[in-house]
């Protein structure tokens, strides 16, 4: 009698969607394991309107959960504040930063990943500046975006550094 060979699961896909939060422009990127492929499809902007830091926050939270029920994420990583910036722009990002923990605990089960940028920067060595990182995305991945896209290119290092346990 032959032996029964064992079914071989499938490694489950995974979606990394990282952002780069901020209270005028969160950038962000998705990357699906398997593929580590960026594209103009795969990251954008979401710009709030001119409104008061409440009703910022719910727009945000609600733009957010949108995407992320459109993208599903397996996991989710944000650029973490750090102590170089003024304590009332920390005060700032700490509470946007808040919207997407509350996300992604609720609609995954999970925290997200939290990581400096400047760190990761280093850690995919493109240089220190956003200006630096900018260049090595396009190149990387042929893009011929102008700068002012400079809000999605933290969120593409982030994303690049946590699908890096994927591969």
């Amino acid at each position: 009698m032959p032996a029964k060979r064992k079914a071989v699961k499938k490694p489950k896909p995974q979606v990394v969607l990282a952002l780069d939060v901020s209270s005028s422009c969160t950038g962000y990127a998705v990357l699906r394991s398997g593929r580590w492929r960026l594209s103009k499809a795969s990251c954008g902007q979401i710009k709030p309107p001119k409104m008061p830091m409440g009703a910022k926050l719910v727009w945000l939270r609600d733009e957010l959960e949108r995407l992320i029920k459109k993208v599903k994420p397996t996991r989710i990583i944000i650029e973490d504040v750090f102590r170089g910036r003024s304590i009332s722009t920390l005060k700032l990002l700490a509470r946007f930063n808040g919207v997407v923990i509350e996300l992604s605990r609720r609609l995954l089960g999970k925290e997200p990943m939290l990581a400096q940028a400047i760190s990761v920067r280093k850690y995919l060595n493109c240089g220190t500046r956003k200006e630096q990182a900018f260049s090595f995305i396009c190149d990387k991945y042929h893009l011929d975006w102008r700068f002012d896209k400079n809000d999605i290119t933290d969120a593409i290092c982030l994303g690049l550094y946590a699908s890096k346990d994927f591969k």
